[in-house]
């Protein structure tokens, strides 16, 4: 098993709450210089947006278990969704990846007692905490490398959300609808 000591010990400690260190794109280009092919690869695969990932390129166990974790997340939140729009939950769902029933609990207690912000937040924090639990006894690995660049855009997720970007999509789709209920008068 490769380490990746001098590149893991280089990059700053993570927080949740924080802005990321780095850009994720940067971070990708620091390990194209550490990373085997192989691993690079791996690493390339791990995203938090799971659409498009192949399974049967993913080699890495966390990456694995990553996968199964979103998209039970993921269907939690399409069955949520579809009971309020009355639409089938069938066309959403993403069975085939649907293994881990600890992620289900944690959707429900998110989503019930929150605003869609907090719950859209605690969402990131469920994942984040994910990540830590499996990162334990992977210090100097790719393991390691996978769980701080998934850790890395979430944390960019999160900025995301600042209020001024916010004001701009909403004063958009604002704007949008105004045009539409022009066009249709």
């Amino acid at each position: 098993m490769i380490e990746y000591y001098y590149l893991l010990s280089s990059l700053r400690t993570l927080n949740f709450y924080e802005e990321p260190p780095l850009p994720y794109p940067e971070f990708l280009e620091q390990c194209t210089a550490w990373l085997s092919c192989r691993d690079l690869l791996q690493l390339q695969l791990a995203k938090i947006d799971i659409e498009n990932i192949l399974s049967e390129k993913v080699e890495n166990d966390l990456l694995n278990r990553w996968i199964s974790f979103e998209n039970t997340l993921r269907n939690e939140l399409v069955k949520i969704r579809s009971k309020t729009l009355q639409i089938p939950e069938e066309t959403y769902l993403r069975l085939e990846f649907d293994f881990d029933p600890s992620a289900r609990s944690l959707v429900h207690q998110a989503i019930e007692t929150m605003s869609p912000y907090e719950a859209e937040v605690e969402l990131l924090k469920i994942r984040w905490d994910f990540l830590t639990h499996h990162e334990a006894g992977h210090s100097f690995d790719l393991t390691a490398v996978i769980v701080y660049g998934l850790k890395l855009q979430l944390m960019g997720r999160m900025q995301d959300f600042e209020e001024a970007k916010g004001e701009k999509i909403l004063e958009y789709f604002i704007e949008s609808v105004h045009s539409s209920i022009q066009d249709l008068g």
